[in-house]
């Protein structure tokens, strides 16, 4: 069982992973914290380890805000997929140069 520091709350939206600068996939959450977020396995294969870019987006804003976090693959399953979101700056320090702009 996975292990959290903080508690999630449920929360249900879509979200956009983002790789290379490029959206490969949506999502709806199941839950989130400021730390990390529960999605829906998306239809492209994510492994645990990975580093991908969740796109936050603010469903019908008429200036299609966004807000993208780096985040990192806790873990991939069937039926839920763990991402930690990158507050932490030990993570921070471990992403490439491209994540931190």
């Amino acid at each position: 069982m996975e292990q959290r520091l903080h508690a999630r709350e449920p929360a249900k939206f879509t979200v956009r992973l983002v790789q290379q600068g490029r959206i490969v996939a949506t999502a709806e959450t199941i839950d989130m914290s400021m730390y990390g977020i529960g999605i829906e396995p998306p239809n492209v294969a994510l492994n645990s380890g990975e580093i991908v870019d969740v796109d936050l987006v603010k469903a019908g804003h008429p200036r299609g805000i966004s807000c993208c976090f780096p985040s990192l693959v806790i873990h991939a399953g069937p039926k839920s997929v763990g991402l930690m979101l990158a507050y932490d700056s030990e993570f921070r320090q471990l992403l490439p140069e491209q994540h931190l702009k």
